[in-house]
């Protein structure tokens, strides 16, 4: 081990930027920042209950609003709410991780059983893994060429190759 850093109040799915990891707190409803040794925290600019994950992409970011059922996307000072409380396309029912790849935000939507994929505007894309009866999906990444999802309940991990 090279660091440890306490005092975190159930820290989720981070994220990383350069040399800066975000770390959101689930219970204080703040993301964290680690940096050079020291620990600073992030403004969002809407009230959360529950960050469960989070991604960053340069000046962008995106909040797993667990408990409010929704994704809010930050972008400067551009706050885009994405999502609602429900089980349709285009609603989550809590997300509880987030990434950002190819200018698409995939949320793990985890009690409907599936991941959604939004566009930057928080309009549906797709869905990705009804077919594979994920049963709580939890984890996520995404990466050029393939969405890697933990399946919580199904005590699996299920990847896709996926051309966007």
């Amino acid at each position: 081990m090279i660091e440890s850093f306490d005092g975190f109040q159930r820290p989720m799915h981070i994220a990383i930027q350069e040399d800066k990891i975000y770390v959101p707190e689930y219970t204080s409803d703040t993301v964290k920042i680690i940096e050079n040794g020291t620990v600073s925290t992030l403004t969002l600019k809407k009230n959360t209950d529950a960050i469960a994950g989070i991604a960053v992409d340069g000046n962008t970011i995106a909040v797993a609003d667990f408990y409010n059922h929704r994704i809010i996307f930050q972008q400067d000072d551009k706050v885009t709410i994405i999502g609602k409380e429900g089980h349709n396309d285009g609603e989550l029912y809590y997300p509880t991780d987030v990434d950002l790849k190819n200018d698409l935000i995939s949320v793990a939507d985890a009690y409907n059983n599936r991941v959604q994929v939004f566009d930057l505007k928080g309009n549906y894309v797709r869905m990705i893994g009804w077919n594979e009866n994920i049963k709580v999906a939890t984890g996520l990444k995404v990466t050029d060429t393939q969405v890697i999802i933990a399946d919580f309940e199904g005590n699996r991990v299920l990847v896709y190759v996926f051309k966007w």
